[in-house]
């Protein structure tokens, strides 16, 4: 893995989450939007990283390493602030564009084992990344979507459709993420995801990507989740392949 000067930040809050984490809400998606709902008044903070190998001439190896947010309104409203920060080697790390978001449950069975939900984003143009418009948008974006899973026995499935109207709405992408859990035991699953986008009126910089990612998420159920992943690029203008890790907890 390529040496990059990783903000310290990042691992200062790391080192907090893990040291002083409480309780941890559950997750299924790792790529999509997660299907369980904070509750009234609880607050999330969820810290990650991920580093994806670049497989052109490039040797455009990129980072991520975020913070999101999460605040329960109501036990079907949440509202958040996701904040990555990019490094690139060969090119300037900067702050990502920060979002904000709402996210709302539509619909959930008296057993649970139904829910369907909605999502949306409003993207400031903060961000400091050269040569990404991904990243570094030069306008509001905003990003609507639709999210839900199903319960079958010892099998969940999830899943996420969602429209981003890039730089204004001068140029669109559709963002989906299809999943399914195996639970191993109460406290460890496995996942394995179909994640990607795809955009019309495609700019310079900003690409058409899908994914497959297995990975594996942790819940004690007392004071800490862990997810990890490995996303497998499936298309040219995809990566190589990827290592993301990622902690949160709730209080």
């Amino acid at each position: 893995i390529p040496e990059w000067n990783v903000p310290h930040p990042f691992f200062l809050c790391l080192s907090l989450l893990m040291s002083n984490a409480i309780f941890a809400k559950n997750y299924d998606s790792i790529y999509g939007e997660n299907n369980y709902f904070l509750q009234i008044k609880e607050f999330e903070i969820e810290q990650g990283f991920c580093i994806y190998k670049d497989k052109s001439p490039n040797n455009a190896d990129m980072g991520i390493a975020y913070i999101n947010l999460g605040l329960g309104i109501m036990s079907n409203f949440e509202i958040g602030l996701k904040a990555p920060y990019i490094f690139m080697q060969n090119a300037d790390n900067g702050l990502a564009d920060i979002s904000v978001f709402q996210r709302f449950k539509i619909l959930e069975e008296s057993d649970k084992s139904l829910n369907l939900g909605a999502v949306f984003d409003i993207n400031l143009p903060t961000g400091s990344v050269n040569n990404s418009d991904k990243y570094d948008s030069k306008k509001v974006d905003i990003r609507l979507g639709l999210f839900g899973g199903k319960d079958l026995s010892v099998l969940r499935l999830f899943g996420t459709f969602a429209v981003n109207f890039r730089d204004g709405g001068d140029y669109r992408t559709l963002e989906y993420d299809l999943g399914a859990n195996i639970f191993l035991t109460k406290q460890f699953k496995l996942t394995a995801e179909l994640t990607g986008d795809r955009v019309s009126d495609e700019p310079k910089y900003f690409k058409s990507e899908s994914y497959l990612a297995p990975g594996i998420i942790f819940n004690n159920e007392k004071n800490l989740v862990a997810k990890v992943s490995i996303p497998i690029g499936l298309d040219s203008d995809a990566a190589e392949y990827g290592v993301n890790l990622s902690f949160s907890h709730s209080f």
